[in-house]
């Protein structure tokens, strides 16, 4: 998919949709990467929060994502003593994380602290979506995390956000010139939705707010809609040279 060069001169936005899970508590650890808005062809930089970060050591971890919609640039507003040198990117997709308190007295943060922001330069197309996720590093295929009692296990370690089952997810929506290609109505609904437009699409795409594609089909200027559960959603339409996207509320009828 190629964006046009009518499409490149509009702002295109990436949504992240991540909140701490409430139920974390200070007995757990917990790592976070707060929201925010960049521009494709700009520089967009996500903050990494702790929670529960409490008399830390030693964390071995890697920070993954799709390299064709995001490229690492920098870390930046480290936040966090003897971080110099503890990072290194494995690939174009991956970031590894190996860190060590070397006075060994144990690291304490405040819930919510910023301990770094991976910087990223935003090179997505229309419609792209990349996820960023927590996982051990490839080289070394182990993700291990130690306070000063010991590793922590696997288990005690929260990497779950709401709004999303185990990843950051970042979904494309578009300016508001770009959503006047076409009209969507009624929004919200419960059972269907009608599109006008002068331009001739072949596809309609839905996605739910976790970037899942829900639905794809040819498109029909009436669409039913009944069967997805109450929440927002994105309506995405394409042809060989166009794409635009609408938000969209559904409202599930009990």
């Amino acid at each position: 998919m190629k964006i046009s060069k009518a499409v490149q001169h509009f702002p295109l936005y990436f949504i992240f949709l991540i909140l701490f899970q409430s139920n974390v508590t200070a007995q757990s650890l917990g790592f976070t990467i707060d929201c925010g808005d960049a521009e494709i062809g700009s520089v967009y930089c996500a903050p990494v929060r702790v929670f529960g970060f409490n008399k830390m050591i030693s964390a071995q971890l890697s920070f993954n994502w799709d390299e064709t919609v995001l490229s690492y640039k920098e870390l930046q507003n480290q936040n966090l003593d003897h971080l110099d040198g503890s990072y290194f990117p494995l690939s174009s997709s991956e970031l590894a994380l190996s860190w060590v308190d070397f006075g060994y007295v144990g690291i304490d943060k405040p819930d919510s602290t910023v301990i770094f922001e991976i910087c990223y330069d935003v090179i997505g197309n229309l419609g792209d979506t990349s996820n960023i996720v927590i996982q051990p590093p490839s080289n070394s295929g182990v993700m291990e995390i130690s306070n000063l009692d010991g590793i922590i296990p696997n288990a005690d370690i929260n990497f779950v956000y709401n709004e999303c089952p185990s990843t950051v997810v970042m979904s494309v929506a578009t300016s508001e010139a770009k959503e006047s290609l076409f009209q969507m109505f009624p929004n919200p609904t419960t059972k269907y939705i009608q599109i006008t437009s002068e331009i001739k699409f072949s596809t309609i795409e839905i996605s739910d707010n976790n970037g899942k594609t829900i639905l794809k089909k040819d498109f029909e200027t009436v669409t039913n809609v009944s069967q997805f559960q109450t929440g927002w959603y994105l309506v995405k339409l394409s042809n060989d040279k166009e794409t635009a996207i609408q938000k969209l509320f559904i409202i599930k009828e009990e």
